[in-house]
């Protein structure tokens, strides 16, 4: 089973991971500049708290076939463990 690992000594909280997500929050919140979990939203995968991702639902992480979050990390802070 996959998983997703995050150095958060590296992580610059971009949210280019929370953007690619398909488990992640809706584009378009994105796209107007929020990158943070919303309370109480349960079907997120992967968000930004206090400027690091955190992987808030890993059992959503281990049935993606992208591994899109992993490509668009800038700083090698996120990565995939198969």
């Amino acid at each position: 089973m996959a998983r997703v690992k995050i150095d958060k000594k590296i992580c610059q909280g971009c949210g280019n991971c929370v953007a690619v997500c398909p488990y992640g929050i809706e584009r378009r919140l994105y796209e107007s500049g929020f990158t943070s979990c919303q309370d109480g939203n349960t079907d997120q995968a992967i968000c930004v708290i206090n400027g690091v991702a955190c992987v808030i639902k890993p059992e959503l992480c281990s049935k993606c076939k992208y591994w899109d979050c992993e490509k668009v990390c800038p700083s090698g802070a996120l990565k995939i463990e198969v």
